[in-house]
């Protein structure tokens, strides 16, 4: 019983020491070398099934490792014929290498032209452009009167808390400034809103580019 058990054990290591140097197969075979690891390939799936159901039987712990290293190796045997085969069929009829992802993209840009009536003898590539957000001159208006308000008591009130406490404190009464920051901080903010509400945002898509573009008057931002 347990020579049996042996044998299982090391045909199962032996076919797996077969399979190792498919695993990764060395660039620039031959043609003959290509279709003698086919045929290993298909001699290793004709010995599986009895290898797999021997292997089932072992019961030390060592053996589940086992086990369960061949069945994975068993359910790769399919996709790496396919991919000598694919390697196979590629030296037998070599033919010219073509980028099938440009090729789509520009029948897609031929297919959008025609939707839109644009000649298809333009080659160039199709531009769409689109305003996604105009101008908002309520909330600017708003908010600008609010920022300025802000902005204008926080500097007052900077200025006189930080000068009253120089006389008391000295270089030291500097420290405030990190306190007004925090108020000076949201007063920016407050001009950035502004600023984005007076913008227009327009998106333009060219081909596979999208450019996003924010503009008050001739100041463009992208």
């Amino acid at each position: 019983m347990e020579q049996d058990a042996q044998k299982t054990r090391d045909d199962a290591n032996i076919w797996l020491a077969r399979l190792s140097p498919l695993l990764t197969p060395k660039p620039g075979l031959t043609q003959d070398e290509v279709e003698k690891n086919i045929n290993t390939l298909r001699s290793l799936q004709e010995e599986a099934s009895d290898l797999q159901y021997r292997l089932g039987s072992l019961w030390e712990p060592g053996d589940m490792e086992l086990s369960n290293t061949f069945g994975n190796a068993v359910t790769q045997l399919p996709s790496l014929e396919a991919d000598f085969r694919t390697r196979l069929a590629n030296q037998r009829f070599p033919g010219p290498r073509v980028d099938l992802e440009s090729i789509q993209e520009r029948l897609a840009e031929r297919e959008a032209q025609q939707e839109l009536g644009i000649p298809t003898s333009v080659h160039n590539a199709l531009s769409l452009s689109m305003q996604t957000s105009p101008r908002n001159l309520v909330a600017a208006g708003g908010l600008s009167i609010f920022a300025l308000g802000w902005n204008s008591f926080t500097l007052m009130h900077a200025v006189l808390m930080i000068g009253g406490m120089w006389k008391a404190m000295g270089p030291v009464a500097l420290f405030l400034l990190l306190f007004y920051a925090i108020f000076f901080g949201a007063g920016f903010a407050m001009i950035w809103g502004v600023i984005e509400a007076l913008s227009i945002e327009e998106i333009e898509l060219t081909g596979r580019s999208l450019v996003i573009k924010k503009s008050i008057g001739k100041w463009v931002r992208t």
